[in-house]
């Protein structure tokens, strides 16, 4: 009798209170993507991977300043995604030490970036950090630093703005700006730009080599790791580019190396005063170094 009632109360609810129960179901676990199944967010992350920062806006602008993006079952792949500038003060401030960048960052990061200060943890990330901020900090870098910024806005930056505004040409202004940001990076750390920001707006390989990099870097960031280091292994896809813009930029830092060892301290940029002592005695503290301050930019 017990189970017949049971039964009863069940058949009389109602469609209304059916679709209520899926409207709030929906509601809780929402997402402007889809979840496959077994591959989960891969596919919603593959798609939207060419405009990765608008379709991440996007997303953070539905859904509030944090999601959680997962990848294929057995992968363990799981990123959290914020925007909520709490979050970020509390992950790279209040509790800094709390978040390392762990083995799976640092395999990523591992061709270009070396053992650099952005790619390491604990005792050897407060060492190197120690070293960068007494150079970073010193009085004859910050002139020499200023100087070269002004000589690139005012001998380059601003004759390109100005001859647009008299042909009434369209500019691009993000690019024109990144070209500034990367030569004067590139005079901060190796005493000279790399013309980047020349009249003709040329296209430098070191630069084309760079942004090659960083665009395999974020494929491997939305791969699981078995799948990205397989195409590494066999030089597929975008591993195969960034293996070549590594060369590129090695190549370019390394000559850069030589040229500030004969200029010794007085250079005033940050590789002639690193280049007098040991922090570029091989591949993984020398030419990842300079790297690791370029593709943040300038100080």
């Amino acid at each position: 009798m017990d189970h017949g009632g049971r039964l009863v109360v069940l058949c009389g609810v109602g469609w209304a209170e059916v679709l209520l129960a899926v409207l709030c179901f929906l509601v809780l676990h929402y997402k402007p993507f889809i979840t496959w199944p077994l591959l989960r967010d891969l596919p919603a992350l593959l798609i939207n991977l060419p405009r990765i920062q608008d379709w991440t806006a996007d997303v953070h602008g539905a859904v509030g300043g944090t999601f959680t993006a997962r990848g294929p079952i057995l992968t363990g792949m799981r990123l959290v995604l914020t925007c909520d500038p709490c979050n970020v003060e509390y992950i790279l401030k209040t509790r800094f030490s709390n978040f390392p960048k762990g083995p799976d960052f640092q395999d990523i990061f591992r061709e270009l970036m070396g053992d650099g200060i952005f790619n390491t943890d604990g005792d050897e990330w407060q060492a190197q950090r120690r070293t960068a901020n007494a150079h970073v900090r010193s009085k004859a870098f910050r002139t020499f630093f200023e100087k070269k910024s002004r000589e690139l806005a005012f001998i380059n930056l601003v004759p390109i703005l100005g001859r647009a505004a008299e042909e009434g040409a369209a500019i691009d202004l993000q690019d024109l700006i990144m070209r500034y940001t990367v030569d004067a990076t590139c005079a901060a750390l190796f005493g000279e730009a790399i013309g980047y920001l020349a009249p003709e707006l040329p296209l430098v390989p070191f630069a084309q080599a760079a942004d090659e990099v960083m665009e395999a870097v974020v494929v491997r960031h939305v791969l699981p790791h078995m799948w990205w280091k397989l195409m590494r292994l066999l030089g597929l896809g975008m591993e195969s580019r960034l293996a070549k813009g590594v060369r590129t930029m090695d190549e370019f830092v390394a000559r850069q190396v030589v040229s500030a060892r004969g200029r010794g301290s007085g250079g005033g940029d940050l590789l002639s005063i690193f280049a007098t002592g040991d922090c570029f005695s091989g591949k993984e503290s020398g030419v990842s170094s300079p790297a690791c301050y370029i593709l943040s930019g300038p100080t």
